[in-house]
């Protein structure tokens, strides 16, 4: 089946001739077809539409399923989103002044939105011609309103854009009179009463065609210039997201800062795996932006991460000038536009950075920011998604990462753990050391650089032989509770060389215990409930704990279970076993040559 429109409206596939055609096109919604109203046929001979509400129920059921196809919310009738859309386009198209028509425009402006980053499986260009013919039919029409439904809350927009306002539907409580959507389509067929003077704002025909162009935009981004194009809910979630977690970081709160390296960890995984230009931009500039706040997350790991992604991202920016008329934009992190009051960026402002690049994730935020920057002014997109800039953007951010990290390695040491590994009078902290590896609790990069710290701290000079044989045990813990956690180069190394203190050939020696579990393995397979994983990793992750602390400070702390002396722990072949158990996961299948 074909649609058309205009000139040729009454061409349908299937009709017997024009006429015919129009007078099915104008029976459609049962009604009288106005006189100099365009005409569109959309339905062929085999075409049936589904039939229309009689009552208020039935309008607000239709138009709940209207606002699930909006939101991309499974459909309660067994339809599809396109069968829906089709509906009430053929039906606007056969009789645009007819009493339903603001209803159906509004269902059609509803259904579209997911379009800009959804493609639908439509007639595309054969919509928007009836759509664009609706338009034209109705948008010149005179009226007394100075202001519309579509166009009530435009003022309002910036707060739309900037201050990410969660509802349940996609945006659409900047409109007037929008709270309760199905009431407000029942009212436009006349199925409920009005309970205030906005009925002719909503039934006049010229807001009848902003509708329209709505729906356009969404399937032709950028047709629709003087209509309030909203950022559709495929567009809201994901700049929502970006800009709460990158404005957490900023504000220090609610995040502690092993959360602060989780997100920008993420952040760099996303932009690793990013292949949409927008959303290389909207990273980018995000992880530009918490550059200046990397002591937040000054872990090699994590600034690592970050400067690959970016790297990454760099390699992949096509080699192109820059392609608009205006300036770039200036972040709030560049230094001509910092406070002088603060000395520094402001964080208020580079959260709006964050929040501006966020609608660049998706096409559908690009269109509506784009509309945002014509209506109100500001940096046009193409000068935001510039490569230029973008590259320019990249390499500030990778350098100043790199700043960061010759802060905490320039000396080789990682004195920016002694702080929380170690007390005041130099001994180990070691029930801190020992609660990095709680059971679901860990994190990979604080286990990494407390292995890395603890490697280093025994090829220097560890504080006697107790501490040497707990840092030997938590080395060994650390990669028995990730075998398969890859150490960055640097940090297997040097675990790797504090490992290999331990002589090899202790391996194939008797030792004192005889045939004797030796004690990690003791305390480990000792403590545990084997009918329950979940509370038998707990049990046995809490007695090796206790059996460490006290390993390390008898006076201290007590052992739980089982008790073994210093002298059990510090076996030989006990050590070397821990050892070589440990190397295995570091260099799988050579582990028995070293």
């Amino acid at each position: 089946m074909q649609f058309r429109t205009a000139g040729d409206l009454f061409e349908c596939d299937g009709s017997k001739d024009a006429a015919d055609g129009g007078r099915r096109a104008a029976a459609v919604n049962g009604n009288r077809m106005p006189a100099g109203v365009v005409v569109d046929c959309m339905v062929d001979d085999k075409t049936e539409l589904a039939p229309m509400p009689e009552d208020a129920a039935g309008w607000r059921a239709l138009v709940d399923e209207w606002r699930r196809a909006g939101i991309g919310e499974p459909l309660t009738t067994g339809r599809s989103r396109e069968e829906l859309l089709m509906d009430c386009v053929t039906r606007l198209g056969s009789a645009p002044d007819d009493r339903v028509a603001p209803a159906l425009a509004l269902g059609i402006m509803i259904m579209s939105q997911p379009f800009y980053d959804a493609p639908p499986d439509l007639p595309v260009d054969s919509v928007v011609r009836v759509l664009t013919a609706v338009d034209a039919a109705l948008r010149d029409r005179p009226c007394e309103h100075g202001v519309h439904a579509y166009d009530a809350a435009i003022d309002d927009y910036e707060e739309l854009m900037y201050d990410v306002v969660w509802e349940d539907f996609w945006g659409c409580h900047t409109f007037e009179g929008w709270n309760d959507l199905p009431a407000t389509a029942a009212r436009l067929v006349g199925a409920e009463p009005w309970t205030d003077q906005a009925e002719q704002r909503w039934r006049c025909p010229r807001n009848v065609a902003a509708f329209t162009r709505m729906a356009i935009d969404a399937l032709r981004p950028g047709a629709a210039e003087d209509v309030l194009i909203h950022p559709p809910l495929l567009a809201r979630e994901p700049a929502e997201h970006l800009s709460r977690r990158a404005g957490d970081v900023l504000e220090d709160y609610p995040l502690t800062d092993d959360d602060a390296r989780v997100t920008v960890l993420d952040l760099a995984a996303e932009l690793s795996v990013a292949t949409e230009h927008g959303q290389c931009a909207a990273l980018i500039v995000t992880l530009r932006t918490l550059a200046t706040h990397h002591p937040r997350f000054a872990v090699p790991r994590v600034l690592e991460e970050a400067i690959a992604a970016l790297e990454t991202a760099l390699d992949a920016l096509p080699a192109a000038r820059c392609a608009h008329d205006d300036d770039h934009p200036v972040l709030a992190t560049d230094p001509e536009a910092w406070n002088p009051a603060l000395g520094g960026p402001n964080p208020e402002d580079q959260r709006q950075d964050i929040s501006t690049v966020s609608w660049f994730l998706t096409h559908g935020g690009r269109a509506a920011y784009e509309w945002r920057r014509r209506r109100f002014g500001g940096v046009s997109l193409d000068s935001w998604l510039c490569p230029i800039f973008l590259r320019h953007s990249a390499r500030v951010a990778s350098d100043e990462m790199r700043a960061g990290l010759r802060g905490l390695f320039g000396t080789g040491e990682t004195p920016y753990l002694d702080a929380e590994l170690l007390r005041p009078d130099g001994r180990l902290e070691i029930d801190k050391l020992t609660g990095l590896l709680k059971f679901f609790d860990w994190e990979e990069f604080d286990v990494a650089e407390a292995s890395h710290w603890a490697a280093r701290r025994l090829l220097s000079d560890p504080g006697g032989p107790r501490e040497r044989l707990v840092l030997l045990v938590f080395l060994f813990w650390s990669r028995c509770r990730g075998p398969r956690m890859a150490l960055p180069a640097p940090i297997a190394a040097d675990v790797r060389a504090a490992l290999r203190t331990v002589d090899p050939a202790a391996l194939g020696s008797p030792c004192r215990h005889g045939g004797a579990p030796h004690p990690w393995d003791a305390v480990w397979d000792g403590a545990g409930d084997p009918d329950d994983v979940v509370q038998n990793a707990r049990a046995c992750e809490m007695a090796a704990r206790m059996a460490i602390n006290a390993l390390y400070a008898p006076e201290e702390y007590e052992p739980v279970g089982l008790s073994f002396s210093f002298e059990d722990w510090n076996c030989p072949r006990h050590l070397a076993d821990l050892a070589h158990r440990a190397l295995s996961t570091l260099e799988p299948g050579s582990a028995a040559d070293r």
